[in-house]
């Protein structure tokens, strides 16, 4: 059985109740937190999907291009991603208390800023097979091992997740085994969780979409990774959502999305991610002086 933790208990606890998240993040290295959206919030997000999806008939089920990521990526599920033009109320997700507070409190102790590595719907139609298991730190397989994850991820059901229509498996503490081996397959639990709850998971943790056999129920998620600033993320926040529109959005999601520098001077390290040798938010400074003018 997967750690499991109420959303009461984290408001509840203030600070502490993050903490205990960090925590269950550094032993088992995942954790299901029950409740962490109201109802209005999920209908409001998946009507978005929905009508997105309406006006966009030529968006299927399976990858939209071929690539090398069609195994991986799943011939029966349905991805949506660069969210942030296509369904605005994922805002408030990414920028959600619990789900970047965690994010935040986890991965600062290894970087100066972090950034939004990918925001996804994933929708796993029936007949869809269990996904290969992965750690989505092998993005960065050049990395060498380290003691911290550069990545934590949160999987946020917008429809339940049960045994048979495909509810993420994971291997709690696989992120402790050696590289080159994996965990075997009776160390796998599937998080179960109703509609509202998120699994939150390290991204060295060992995971993958389990079969849906559920007939013709659809599981769908929200997939949310946060990772260290200095490393390039899966996204690419700038183009996904440019100048032009970054400049309306909120500050601290302009930093999620690249628009904030890695200042690590505090730390004795150095700056990445400059605009002419100035502080990127300078570029959106001048989209709104045009838009003034």
């Amino acid at each position: 059985m997967l750690p499991r933790v109420s959303r009461g208990l984290i408001d509840g606890d203030a600070h502490g109740g993050i903490d205990r998240l960090v925590d269950l993040l550094c032993d088992d290295g995942c954790a299901v937190v029950e409740g962490v959206l109201p109802s209005e919030s999920l209908v409001r997000l998946n009507a978005e999907i929905d009508r997105w999806l309406a006006s966009h008939p030529e968006h299927r089920v399976g990858p939209q291009y071929p690539t090398i990521l069609d195994s991986f990526q799943g011939l029966q599920t349905l991805r949506i991603q660069g969210l942030i033009q296509k369904t605005p109320s994922v805002a408030e997700f990414i920028l959600h208390p619990v789900l970047l507070g965690l994010a935040e409190r986890f991965l600062h102790p290894i970087c100066a800023e972090i950034a939004l590595s990918a925001a996804e719907v994933i929708e796993l139609w029936p007949g869809q097979p269990a996904q290969f298991p992965h750690r989505d730190t092998d993005l960065w397989n050049f990395l060498p091992p380290t003691r911290h994850a550069v990545a934590v991820n949160a999987m946020v059901a917008l429809s339940p997740f049960t045994r048979t229509n495909g509810a993420t498996r994971v291997a709690p503490r696989s992120y402790l085994l050696p590289p080159g081996t994996a965990p075997a397959p009776d160390q796998f639990e599937p998080a179960l969780m109703a509609e509202g709850d998120a699994l939150i998971l390290r991204g060295d943790l060992f995971h993958g979409g389990g079969p849906n056999e559920a007939g013709s129920v659809r599981r769908r998620a929200l997939s949310l990774s946060y990772q260290v600033g200095w490393l390039r993320t899966f996204e690419n926040g700038i183009l996904t959502v440019p100048p032009s529109q970054a400049r309306r959005l909120p500050p601290r999601l302009q930093d999620l999305l690249g628009y904030a520098a890695h200042d690590a001077g505090s730390s004795g390290g150095g700056v990445l991610g400059l605009w002419d040798g100035r502080d990127p938010h300078g570029v959106l400074a001048l989209f709104d002086s045009a838009a003034d003018g």
